[in-house]
């Protein structure tokens, strides 16, 4: 029996899109795996302390897998003695357990005002944990060029969330305005364009829902006007995934993963830019975008007949899921 160790960005994660992103990959991969023993392993707490990283029996379990995936989200840093988030909580003192991993849709990312020039300790230790046999899936060009740049196989596949949206799929999703609606906060707050999109969503909907992605949203969403008057999804992706099974709505949020989620259940969506991640998707993916702060443009996208047409790349995701079919 083969042992697959997942990677996991949503354990312990303070962004329930890390959830979303979880639950896609598991999906994705589980015909590939299904008859493997699968173990979860975290990214954001440290798996295996210095001491254990070489003696302790599922750090020695976690080595000798068969398969390391990476599951997802940005955890792609260029200076990890500087990050200031341990998306991935990991060092040249606790990496060997996880020497050879591949990644799964990851992206790269650096702080604000920060050089996405990678560091020398940062290239000697990505070039210890990931694969230099396997071909790397991830998300955005920028990415894959930072991996060949160091001299490792990538090719980019979006985020897993979005392998599903293919054109058959697509077509499926509405095109003309519901009668209900859901969105989320982003912890990357602008009251003056959140407050409008509250009002305006109350204004075209008869419902409105929102959905508590983040651990402070409830207590920022307090702060808004009107905000007694939408129907609150509590923060779990079950929650979630239950009522857009439910209703019939459209999703017009900030929040990336909550909109792609969003499309999977057939649900007509726009994404309202806040970083660069969902202006790259709609560059490179054609995932529904508009800025967040053009209020017109939010109301002219809810009138108008909407086509959902995202464009994915699947001789490379087929590239990469092949690796971990089982050899004959």
């Amino acid at each position: 029996m083969r042992i697959v160790s997942l990677l996991d960005t949503s354990i312990a994660s303070m962004n329930k899109g890390d959830g979303i992103i979880m639950d896609s990959i598991e999906r994705e991969i589980h015909d590939l795996v299904k008859d493997d023993f699968v173990i979860n392993f975290p990214t954001h707490l440290v798996a295996f302390p210095r001491l254990k990283s070489f003696r302790w029996g599922r750090a020695r379990i976690a080595k000798r897998s068969d398969i390391k995936i990476v599951c997802g989200t940005d955890l792609f840093w260029p200076n990890m003695l500087a990050r200031p988030n341990t998306l991935w909580n990991i060092s040249l003192w606790n990496y060997k357990p996880f020497a050879g991993s591949v990644f799964c849709g990851v992206g790269m990312t650096s702080k604000p005002g920060q050089s996405e020039k990678m560091t020398w300790y940062s290239r000697i230790l990505w070039k210890k944990i990931l694969s230099e046999d396997l071909v790397h899936s991830v998300r955005d060009e920028k990415t894959k060029n930072a991996l060949e740049d160091m001299g490792l196989r990538a090719v980019n596949t979006g985020c897993p969330t979005m392998w599903m949206l293919t054109p058959e799929f697509c077509a499926s999703i509405p095109v003309k305005k519901a009668d209900a609606a859901v969105t989320a906060l982003s912890d990357k707050k602008n009251r003056a364009s959140d407050q409008a999109l509250i009002d305006l969503l109350l204004e075209k909907y008869d419902k409105v829902f929102l959905w508590l992605q983040g651990h402070k949203d409830i207590k920022y969403l307090g702060t808004l006007k009107n905000s007694d008057k939408l129907t609150i999804i509590p923060p779990s992706v079950e929650a979630y995934r239950k009522v857009l099974s439910e209703n019939v709505l459209d999703y017009i949020g900030p929040r990336l993963h909550a909109g792609v989620f969003a499309m999977q259940h057939r649900r007509r969506s726009v994404i309202l830019g806040v970083d660069h991640r969902a202006s790259h998707f709609a560059t490179e993916f054609n995932i529904p975008y508009l800025p967040r702060t053009g209020i017109d443009g939010i109301r002219n996208w809810i009138d108008s007949e909407q086509v959902t047409d995202v464009r994915m790349d699947y001789e490379a995701i087929d590239l990469w899921k092949s690796q971990l079919a089982r050899k004959a």
